[in-house]
């Protein structure tokens, strides 16, 4: 199970959502900034509402028309470089 890092800012800017962690005065880092567009959009909310990577990837093969073993790839490698940029927390 992840969860979302509890001290990211983050503000939708047109179709792309931007993420910022707290500095050091708790102030969003822009320069360690990371923007989701697309999929990665889906993805956050299902995060943020508190989906497993499982129940992610059934949501989102109903949604899109792709591969499941595909899906479930890039889904666990997305959330893969989420916990290395602090971004998540693997709880698991």
């Amino acid at each position: 199970m992840y969860s979302p890092n509890s001290s990211l800012y983050e503000k939708a800017v047109g179709d792309t959502l931007v993420l910022a962690p707290a500095d050091e005065h708790g102030l969003p880092d822009i320069d360690h900034a990371f923007c989701l567009e697309g999929v990665a959009v889906d993805v956050w909310h299902l995060l943020q509402a508190g989906e497993s990577e499982n129940e992610i990837v059934c949501k989102l093969v109903e949604e899109y028309d792709v591969g499941e073993a595909d899906l479930r790839r890039d889904i666990h490698g997305f959330l893969r470089e989420l916990v290395e940029k602090e971004l998540i927390r693997d709880e698991s």
